[in-house]
């Protein structure tokens, strides 16, 4: 019987999540949190997955997320990570799965910076600029995308409301906020916060597109996807020259217009939107005709965040189902294809 941890199909996944065969002994075990494996750390003395990720959250934006982005950089011996930097073997992902070139800048200051130059980018024949030009245009390119929010989920399943500044007050007390929650939401929410530094939680993008789709999606990524398709069947076309802005729409906000060189990489129209999926391994994120699945019943841009138990649990499922079944796509990929040779933090 094949493990359901292991497997690619997002409705085993999802069906073995509902029935409890999936633990989060084993997710820890099959996924390598990012930013734990490369800072050491950076959990302290948390043990609890959900208290790990507020602790990040806790020390601001600049260090929450595992993002990628332009510049890697180590100081004094040790990885240092903020929305724009992150360690090298992220970089080397980045280059095994998507073929990006991860170029050596050089030392300064105890840093040892790297430079990701997207494989569309015609880095070594840009013309008429000197290189420092063409590093330039390269890092505007190069951005890093988590997905799928733990903040964001977490704050509809609490039964009270939680800003920022509440974390501390939770760190010290998770059981006066957490107590309320239903047993299968925070197993649920549990698998979330660990999945959320992981390989299949991340991607690679136009810097801009990160922060840019937020306020239309609140960062769920069904819902980032079915703009996405729309850009690719309704808009894209209407682009002259390749660049060219696509009106302001409530689905694609402008973001997708600015971002035109990475998505137009993919292709045009259904075929670019096909391979978008494919390349970006969204597979478990779309149905056998690319349509996207909503993480829950209604999931729209008129319902964006859910509500209530019901919509809450089978948000959590969806994106854990999600995350999985891409992590899996990923690593046979890495397995079996061009990034053989990278080895994980688990390895």
């Amino acid at each position: 019987m094949t493990d359901p941890l292991a497997s690619t199909d997002y409705g085993t996944v999802r069906t073995a999540l509902a029935g409890g065969a999936i633990a989060l002994e084993d997710v820890d075990r099959r996924f390598p949190d990012l930013k734990e494996a490369f800072f050491g750390d950076a959990f302290g003395d948390a043990r609890d997955p959900i208290e790990a990720v507020l602790a990040y959250k806790s020390r601001g934006s600049g260090s929450y997320d595992c993002d990628g982005s332009a510049f890697w950089v180590w100081n004094r011996g040790r990885p240092y990570c903020t929305t724009a930097r992150g360690p090298e073997a992220v970089a080397r992902l980045y280059e095994a799965l998507w073929g990006y070139r991860v170029e050596e800048l050089g030392s300064r200051e105890g840093h040892v910076q790297f430079l990701l130059i997207p494989p569309y980018f015609p880095y070594d024949a840009y013309p008429d600029v000197t290189v420092a030009k063409a590093r330039r245009v390269a890092c505007e390119l190069s951005g890093g995308d988590v997905m799928n929010s733990f903040w964001t989920t977490y704050k509809q399943a609490l039964s009270r409301e939680v800003v920022q500044g509440d974390i501390p007050a939770i760190l010290d007390d998770g059981e006066a906020f957490h107590g309320s929650v239903d047993g299968e939401v925070m197993a649920q929410l549990r698998i979330f916060a660990r999945l959320s530094h992981t390989l299949g939680n991340l991607i690679p993008c136009q810097k801009g597109f990160n922060a840019g789709r937020y306020w239309s999606t609140m960062d769920y990524w069904d819902l980032t996807l079915i703009f996405v398709r729309d850009w690719y069947l309704t808009k894209q076309q209407h682009q002259a020259p390749e660049d060219a802005a696509v009106p302001d729409t409530p689905l694609n906000a402008g973001v997708l217009a600015a971002c035109g060189r990475w998505l137009n990489s993919f292709g045009r129209a259904e075929e670019g939107w096909r391979a978008f999926v494919r390349q970006n391994f969204l597979q478990p994120y779309v149905d056998d005709g690319y349509a996207v699945r909503p993480f829950f019943a209604g999931h729209g841009f008129g319902y964006l965040r859910p509500e209530g138990r019901r919509d809450v649990l089978a948000c959590l499922m969806s994106m854990n189902a999600c995350i999985i079944a891409r992590g899996n796509l990923m690593l046979a990929e890495l397995a079996c294809g061009t990034g053989a040779g990278v080895r994980l933090p688990h390895d």
